[in-house]
């Protein structure tokens, strides 16, 4: 019986985990969100940033991150379109 239990509990957990395994977006989806970049993107989709701005995001907090957002007009982390 505890074999039994145990087998079907692995076989459940397979399932998870592959199931689990299909994160992200596809490339299509990225692009629409980021349509207004003109640069080079990754095979996925994503844009190529320079490594000197990826640096410099690291080290900004959240909330420098919202003020400059903010004084864009993004109140929320829905996008502004004024309706």
């Amino acid at each position: 019986m505890n074999k039994k239990i145990f087998l079907l509990s692995i076989i459940l957990m397979g399932c998870f985990f592959i199931y689990g395994q299909n994160v992200g977006s596809s490339p299509e989806y990225i692009k629409a969100l980021t349509s207004e970049w003109k640069g080079e993107r990754f095979p996925d989709g994503r844009p190529m940033v320079s490594d000197d701005i990826l640096e410099r995001l690291k080290h900004i907090s959240i909330e420098e991150a919202w003020g400059v957002l903010r004084s864009k007009g993004f109140r929320t982390s829905l996008r502004a379109t004024g309706q």
